[in-house]
């Protein structure tokens, strides 16, 4: 699942996982791959409110998905039983409201 988790993690912030043209310490994806995990989510939690709102679940789920080693590396079939993969899901009024509040900002 090639690049899966940039759409993942662009899909849950709006943004990619790593910034383009700029060079800031914990910014950068190599931070994540180089085990330097809590720096990449404090320094994407400054730039992004919405970083700092996500799951352990969810950051358990990306980090596994990027594994620098790739026989750690998540599998589609071991995405699919992930904690977060199975989690809650929104019924058809709250994806509305959440849709609208998101069309809006």
């Amino acid at each position: 699942c090639l690049f899966c988790w940039n759409h993942l993690f662009t899909l849950m912030n709006g943004c990619l996982p790593y910034a383009q043209d700029i060079k800031i310490q914990g910014l950068n994806f190599e931070n994540l791959l180089n085990d330097q995990r809590e720096m990449f989510w404090t320094v994407h939690s400054k730039f992004n409110e919405k970083v700092a709102d996500l799951s352990d679940s969810f950051k358990n789920l990306f980090e596994y998905m990027t594994c620098k080693n790739p026989n750690l590396r998540l599998n589609v079939s071991q995405i699919k039983k992930h904690e977060w993969f199975n989690g809650d899901i929104y019924d058809q009024d709250e994806l509305e409201i959440v849709m609208k509040t998101i069309i809006k900002s």
